[in-house]
């Protein structure tokens, strides 16, 4: 299965600063909860991880170029349709 490039837009500043922002405390928000049983941290690392692919053109292509973790079973599906 191949994806098309996604299309990346720069953003002005301002978000970018605020992107990196929002990585940074979904980070260490991340973190915590990962001790911390209280708090989901995995929810917060993947936002971390959404938020960094909108603001970075690096982070953006290397996880699109990354292969898809799933089953055999989930490839075959997405491949047949």
């Amino acid at each position: 299965m191949h994806l098309s490039r996604p299309r990346f837009r720069p953003l002005p500043l301002v978000y970018r600063v605020l992107g990196i922002i929002l990585v940074v405390g979904f980070v260490l928000i991340g973190l915590v909860g990962l001790i911390l049983p209280i708090i989901p941290g995995v929810v917060f690392l993947l936002l971390a991880v959404y938020v960094l692919t909108r603001i970075s053109r690096r982070a953006a292509a290397y996880a699109h170029n990354q292969p898809p973790h799933a089953p055999p079973e989930c490839r075959r599906f997405f491949e047949r349709r």
